[in-house]
């Protein structure tokens, strides 16, 4: 097991891009297979089997929302980190420099 964390900031950048575009074209994808039965189905299905049809492609719908969201979530998150976890490197690398060249400073002894 590793004992330190280590982020690699353009894989976490290209993450993001890459759930991003997982998102559009599985929504895309569902929202076409959806159209799909809803125009065959449209014509001549009747009383129970269309309330039926419907309600099974309400939940189709439904669930491809929640998860074509949730790879939107993710991507932002991602794409949101990468700003914060790349500052808070250069900030640290700044802060060791800053000590490897004028020596640590003892405080609080």
């Amino acid at each position: 097991m590793r004992d330190r964390i280590n982020v690699e900031f353009h894989d976490m950048h290209s993450t993001g891009k890459q759930l991003a575009g997982w998102h559009s074209e599985s929504s895309h994808l569902f929202e076409s297979g959806h159209t799909d039965i809803e125009d065959a189905t449209s014509g001549g299905w009747v009383g129970d089997s269309r309330i039926a049809m419907e309600a099974a492609l309400r939940k189709m719908r439904d669930s491809a929302a929640t998860l074509t969201g949730r790879l939107d979530d993710h991507s932002t998150k991602f794409h949101g980190a990468f700003p914060t976890y790349h500052g808070g490197d250069r900030e640290s690398g700044g802060e060791i420099g800053r000590i490897g060249s004028h020596g640590p400073r003892l405080t609080n002894l």
